[in-house]
């Protein structure tokens, strides 16, 4: 499936990916190598693309990583890159057509409980190294990534009313 926006939990795919070792100090990098990962599947894997951070302020970024294909966002305020992720997935008319990549369970399961796909960072980094190969060689066609998706379970199931 090719699918409409890929939203990708962006230090979640930079840690699982080894691109964020403790103690790394220059996040910049590590941006700007996520990024380029997202903008090499734009076309033959997605027309959209967004990677969330986690807010600016909390990293000391002072460059605004950009990117003239990729949407690039810092999650504010109170808002966790998890909890802004969700929200985008909720607020879009067609979750079915979005996939979410993060490794954090939580996340995957909100996402999939609202109709998107999943797909944990580790696989991405594998489906995306293989989509690229593929396009250097020539090889048509789009290698249906491992996603996940929950079957006719919604948020409320999920995350029952606590008052009861």
């Amino acid at each position: 499936m090719q699918y409409d926006w890929i939203i990708i939990d962006g230090y979640n795919l930079a840690f699982r990916g080894g691109l964020l070792p403790a103690g790394c100090d220059n996040l910049e990098v590590v941006r700007h190598k996520i990024i380029q990962k997202a903008e090499a599947m734009l076309g033959y894997v997605t027309l959209r693309a967004s990677i969330i951070f986690d807010g600016r302020n909390l990293f000391r970024c002072e460059n605004n990583p950009a990117s003239p294909v990729v949407e690039v966002i810092f999650a504010r305020g109170d808002l966790t890159a998890d909890g802004k992720i969700t929200r985008m997935v909720i607020g879009h008319p067609n979750p079915s057509r979005i996939l979410v990549v993060s490794s954090d369970r939580i996340i995957r399961n909100s996402v999939e409980a609202a109709g998107a796909s999943s797909m944990s960072a580790g696989d991405f980094w594998e489906w995306s190294d293989r989509q690229s190969q593929n396009a250097h060689l020539g090889t048509s066609g789009i290698n249906k990534p491992t996603a996940r998706k929950f079957g006719g379970l919604s948020l409320g199931e999920i995350f029952p009313d606590s008052a009861e």
